[in-house]
């Protein structure tokens, strides 16, 4: 069982399945960016991102030089090799390491294995990786296995927004917007700003952010803060989520607001919410 073994069966499995059954049949996607994305990239695996998790599948986002709280962590990979029907003529299992491969040895009481009993799980179902931009999976990042992958970024986020209820289709495109507007300051606080035109475009409202917000501090680093200024006719508001009791006063000294369980809902004179971030984080860099 050689890689290029395995490596066919995953283009077995592509070939015979459309995007929405790659989709359906995914557990984890990862979006594998380019390692400098342009901004129509980013924006798009930020939309991608936010319908997947609508979804209900579980989705992160990796590249290079990503600075983001959705990143994927680095970590181990599992694959499960199944030999079909043969499990009560197995009567030995073990493996080997020879230089850099590993070999399986299965010793049977009688019969024979043949390719049509070996199965790869994991490339049947348990990940799927969306290449944004014109790099392959393994240019865009080194963290790459044998997984399903698909290119063609737009062709997949029609067929995945398809899948959306009507009335989700707002709330996931108000949160690929601020996690795409998402930046990294000191402290791990990580701030987006929203304006007037902002919530016309995607059909939303100020009622629509806190479940942002929230969908926020889920998926993302639990280690971070979370802050989101948007325009109101006469002024700016934010919404902050932060276990940090030292960014909650400095930013609430710049405007008014109550603080509750870790959430904050302030309110700030500046009528521009890019202004009022921009003192905002003048304040908190002094």
């Amino acid at each position: 069982m050689t890689n290029e073994y395995f490596s066919d069966k995953v283009k077995e499995i592509n070939s015979s399945m459309n995007p929405e059954e790659l989709f359906e049949k995914a557990q984890h996607i990862t979006i594998s960016l380019p390692p400098y994305p342009s901004k129509e990239e980013f924006e798009s695996a930020c939309l991608f991102f936010s319908a997947a998790k609508k979804l209900g599948k579980d989705a992160s986002l990796q590249g290079a030089n990503l600075n983001s709280p959705l990143k994927e962590p680095l970590q181990g990979k599992t694959f499960t090799v199944s030999l079909r029907g043969l499990s009560d003529v197995i009567s030995k299992i073990h493996y080997e390491k020879s230089g850099g491969d590993v070999k399986l040895y299965f010793t049977l009481r009688d019969g024979e294995i043949s390719s049509n009993n070996i199965a790869l799980e994991s490339s049947q179902a348990s990940n799927l990786i969306l290449i944004v931009g014109n790099n392959s999976a393994r240019d865009n990042s080194s963290e790459i296995d044998n997984t399903s992958s698909i290119q063609g970024t737009k062709d997949f986020l029609d067929t995945t927004l398809s899948l959306l209820s009507p009335f989700d289709v707002p709330g996931v495109q108000l949160l690929s917007l601020v996690l795409s507007r998402l930046q990294e300051n000191p402290q791990k606080l990580y701030t987006a700003h929203i304006t007037r035109q902002d919530f016309v475009e995607t059909k939303t409202t100020q009622l629509h952010l806190r479940e942002t917000a929230n969908e926020i501090k889920e998926y993302g680093d639990k280690t971070a803060s979370y802050f989101i200024l948007f325009e109101t006719q006469k002024e700016t508001k934010g919404i902050l989520w932060s276990e940090n009791s030292q960014i909650q006063k400095r930013i609430l000294s710049q405007g008014i607001g109550s603080i509750k369980n870790n959430w904050m809902v302030c309110s700030f004179p500046q009528k521009n919410s890019e202004d009022a971030l921009n003192n905002i984080l003048k304040t908190l860099n002094s």
